[in-house]
């Protein structure tokens, strides 16, 4: 959209705006969207662009009011510049391979293995840390043995505790959702119930209008005969 406003040609734009999108795709390599925004960016990568295959764009021939045409899209010379010098740092840097790349992936994964099993170990000191004789003091201090064994039921009994009351509320919900789904039937079938009921009076209503309108044209159909009937003694 900014070069087809800016420049119109169609020979030098196809390479202008390949060359501008492939600076477009390396900026995401640093944090410039978060910098700036994107409008800015974009004038900087076409800057770029223009400048790499030696392309003028239009600009102002006045000294006393220089004016770009990046200035339409409220882009600042000092941003241009400032994303053009970040975008060309990113070709400064020296380039690895794709083995070297690999060996420092294996090293971090090993490192990554090694402090998960520490973690682990830790963790399954920390669970039983009376259970080991030589870093815990049970053998030398039977004051603490006293204090776990005075403590052990209380924490049983804790436990109980909340298992029960997890279990109640557990039965609780049970209970609760049971009875949802049995108000949700009977709701249903009350109401198959009176789709019924008005089904069966619609019928009912259908057939006995049907009923009067046989009536009504077998009572027309009498009248009529009578008529000529009586129509044909006065002639004769």
């Amino acid at each position: 959209m900014y070069l087809n406003m800016i420049y119109k040609t169609e020979r030098n734009k196809e390479n202008l705006v390949q060359t501008a999108w492939n600076y477009m795709n390396d900026s995401f390599r640093t944090t410039l969207f978060c910098e700036y925004q994107p409008e800015v960016i974009a004038c900087a990568c076409i800057f770029l662009a223009a400048r790499m295959l030696k392309i003028p764009l239009p600009g102002s021939d006045e000294e006393t009011e220089p004016k770009q045409w990046y200035e339409l899209y409220d882009a600042k010379t000092e941003d241009v510049e400032a994303i053009a010098i970040r975008i060309l740092q990113l070709y400064t840097n020296p380039t690895r391979s794709f083995d070297e790349l690999m060996e420092k992936v294996k090293q971090l994964q090993e490192i990554k293995k090694k402090q998960l099993k520490k973690l682990n170990a830790s963790s399954q000191d920390l669970d039983s840390p009376l259970a080991s004789g030589q870093n815990s003091p049970a053998a030398d201090s039977p004051n603490i043995e006293q204090a776990v064994t005075k403590n052990s039921p209380k924490r049983k009994r804790t436990r109980t505790r909340s298992r029960s009351r997890d279990s109640r509320h557990r039965h609780e919900k049970k209970d609760r959702r049971d009875r949802d789904r049995k108000k949700s039937r009977d709701a249903s079938d009350r109401d198959r119930e009176r789709r019924r009921d008005r089904d069966r009076r619609r019928s009912k209503d259908r057939k006995r209008r049907s009923r009067s309108r046989t009536r009504s044209k077998s009572n027309s159909r009498d009248k009529e005969r009578r008529r000529e009937r009586r129509s044909d003694r006065e002639r004769k």
